[in-house]
């Protein structure tokens, strides 16, 4: 199965990316994976995927653990595979980008100091403005 620029064996439980990394899943983590790539495109409730733990013998309580362990192994493009959906469970994108939410913050990767730069670079744009016009 295909998930953003990794392969997931489901066999060997492991991640092959693109880029040659290759990580062996736990038996929690491939369950994880298989119920949310069966359900891509679709929220997944936190009570089918503890229900998922339990089978192959995991804590069902760790579920936030076992979703950031998978998190930390995909690395940052993960943020766009696997939105969170409140208290509802997760949902498996089908794509590397899922739509924007309607609050989201457009400069979310930048740094502070460069947002604190930009914000001071549009209010001196501003204060030009006024003081041209005045």
């Amino acid at each position: 199965m295909q998930i953003g620029e990794a392969h997931f064996t489901a066999s060997t439980l492991t991640l092959e990316f693109t880029d040659g990394r290759r990580h062996t899943l736990t038996q929690a983590q491939g369950a994880l994976l298989l119920m949310l790539g069966a359900e891509r495109g679709r929220v997944v409730s936190r009570s089918s995927l503890r229900g998922a733990l339990k089978q192959v013998g995991a804590n069902e309580r760790k579920l936030e653990q076992e979703m950031r362990a998978l998190g930390v192994l995909m690395g940052p493009a993960w943020r766009y595979l696997l939105e969170e959906v409140g208290s509802e469970g997760y949902l498996l994108h089908s794509g590397m980008h899922p739509m924007g939410r309607l609050f989201a913050r457009p400069v979310r990767d930048l740094p502070w100091l460069h947002c604190f730069a930009l914000a001071c670079i549009g209010m001196l744009a501003v204060f030009l403005v006024l003081l041209i016009w005045s």
